[in-house]
């Protein structure tokens, strides 16, 4: 039976102080300090830096967060994965404003594989972890003891001289001590064959995981995205591998999914409310139709100005559930007071009130819209995080004062018209013709 150990090679920057430089542990014909391409054991691999050594026990284990705009490709097989990476990211380099495409992973790293052979082992009253020992003592080093001078401490280091730690050879010659004094070469009982290992292995909910991301110049994320999952829908993956939308854009779609929900909760409440105080059912109802013909004003709004619908119109979406009913709430009471204090006829009351309350309604939406404008205009710093949310409330606002003065008085005219019919044929109230009066004149009308 074999037990597998690594000597990894990794770069400078994630070394600690006690690693020793590749180019002298793997030096001579095998790798120089500048890198380049290895020759000996290692002929065909390629090198572009400065290495180090390391002792493992086969349990690499990484943590890094995947990047900002990107997706994140799941499955076991890393060469398989890296191939599935390499396919995704060239079909995200065809769509426009996709730019500065990164890869999470990269080329493996050349090593040294030592396969221990336990029953040799155990024949020689030796066990595998001092082996390891023995082989991180004389390559990595062990400190054996720390230095005290002068109130310093400096620790004291144990390896073999460089110069029997220089190839593969050298590995090979390592002597481990045996319980009866013998000094028994590492290569009685162990392979050392050249090879390669991930230099990271990312996990996300114990799955291993690679990512390619990008950075977006010119469109908006929203819209590359779209574009970027249409061009991997096209792809033949591997049935074994999946992939998610991850970074900033798994973020945005999680953002309007809440951002949609806290909509619909305002809507709630703000219909809740409203029925309390009218004491009615339905004429909370006809106000609060007053906010999809808002959305439309949004929509258009943001058509118009070229923006795109981003978290910020969102928020401005909802300001507008607690905005636009106020015109609706300012004519439909005051309907219902001419209606119920001055017994005027339902299409009367509708006329007047109407006329009578176009000034207010205006004035109320006018001063809010320009009070909007200079966020809008992106006047001073910091404005264009914030001129989605004034353009979206602008648009909304402009459409639903005009659809509350038009759609609103007539729908309201409809329902309460079918009420009253209603009435009469129940007998609760006599019969009347409801139709609009011959000889009216508006301009009478105060």
């Amino acid at each position: 039976m074999f037990l597998l150990y690594s000597v990894i090679l990794k770069s400078n920057a994630d070394a600690p102080p006690s690693w020793v430089n590749a180019s002298t542990v793997i030096g001579g014909p095998f790798l120089p300090l500048t890198g380049g391409t290895l020759t000996g054991a290692l002929a065909g691999t390629s090198a572009a830096f400065t290495g180090n050594v390391s002792v493992s026990t086969g349990n690499l284990t990484v943590n890094q967060a995947a990047d900002s705009n990107g997706l994140k490709i799941f499955g076991y097989d890393r060469t398989v994965a890296a191939a599935v990476g390499n396919q995704i990211a060239d079909a995200m380099e065809e769509v426009e404003g996709v730019v500065d495409i990164d890869k999470s992973y990269s080329k493996p790293s050349p090593e040294y594989q030592v396969f221990l052979d336990r029953d040799r082992i155990s024949s020689m009253g030796l066990s595998v972890t001092q082996v390891a020992m023995a082989i991180e003592s004389s390559i990595k080093g062990t400190v054996a003891t720390v230095y005290r001078e002068g109130g310093k401490e400096i620790d004291v280091l144990v390896q073999l001289d460089e110069e029997y730690r220089n190839s593969a050879t050298d590995i090979e010659n390592i002597f481990i001590t045996s319980p009866m004094g013998m000094q028994i070469p590492l290569s009685n009982f162990a392979n050392i064959v050249p090879g390669e290992s991930a230099t990271t292995i990312v996990r996300e909910d114990q799955e291993r995981m690679v990512s390619v991301s990008c950075s977006i110049s010119g469109k908006d994320l929203r819209t590359t995205r779209l574009a970027v999952e249409e061009k991997i829908n096209e792809l033949t993956l591997p049935q074994e591998f999946r992939w998610e939308i991850g970074g900033t854009a798994e973020d945005q779609m999680e953002s309007f999914g809440y951002l949609g929900l806290a909509l619909l909760a305002a809507v709630f409440l703000v219909y809740m409310v409203m029925a309390s105080l009218f004491e009615s059912l339905l004429h909370p109802f006809i106000i609060i139709f007053t906010i999809p013909l808002a959305f439309i004003g949004v929509v258009w709004g943001l058509i118009f100005t070229g923006t795109t619908l981003t978290i910020t119109a969102l928020i401005g979406g909802m300001l507008l559930v607690g905005i636009v009913v106020n015109n609706g709430i300012v004519l439909i009471d005051y309907i219902n007071q001419l209606r119920e204090k001055h017994d005027y006829e339902l299409w009367k009351a509708v006329m007047v009130g109407g006329k009578r309350r176009l000034r207010p309604i205006l004035l109320t939406a006018l001063t809010t819209i320009f009070s909007m404008m200079p966020l809008a205009l992106e006047l001073g710093s910091g404005a264009e995080i914030w001129s989605p949310m004034a353009r979206a409330v602008i648009g909304g606002l402009t459409a639903s004062t005009f659809f509350t003065l038009i759609i609103i008085p007539v729908l309201y005219f409809i329902i309460e018209r079918m009420l009253l019919r209603r009435k009469m044929k129940k007998g609760k109230i006599e019969e009347f013709v409801i139709r609009r009066p011959e000889d009216i004149n508006l301009s009478e009308l105060n």
